[in-house]
């Protein structure tokens, strides 16, 4: 079934808000003001639930809950227990990340790159 017709399904099925576009086999989807990810067969990421959530890239997602920011892995699992004020999208394998008043970059496990 095309991921178009999916989407229009699930949103039916799960009583959603609203279910974004798939990015790397999950989408984001909302319900009563909380976001999180299922996968293409329709099932549930995680169980976590989230204030906001953004799409894949380079098999990571930002996730905020309670104004916290931070990355989980395309399995749902924290990549770290770093949490941030601001957070980019992985590109190249790396993501701008930004904590009382300081911005650095961080690489696909999390790990801060120094310059």
């Amino acid at each position: 079934m095309p991921l178009n017709n999916l989407r229009n399904k699930y949103k039916e099925e799960m009583g959603l808000d609203s279910i974004g576009n798939f990015s790397e086999g999950r989408a984001v989807v909302k319900r009563d003001g909380q976001e999180w990810h299922i996968k293409e067969d329709g099932t549930d990421l995680s169980g976590e639930r989230y204030d906001m959530v953004g799409p894949f890239s380079e098999g990571r997602a930002w996730v905020v809950r309670d104004k916290q920011v931070w990355f989980i892995k395309a399995d749902g699992t924290n990549l770290s227990s770093e949490r941030y004020d601001w957070v980019g999208f992985f590109s190249e394998g790396r993501a701008l990340v930004y904590r009382d008043g300081q911005w650095w970059l961080v690489d696909i496990n999390g790990n801060r790159i120094e310059k």
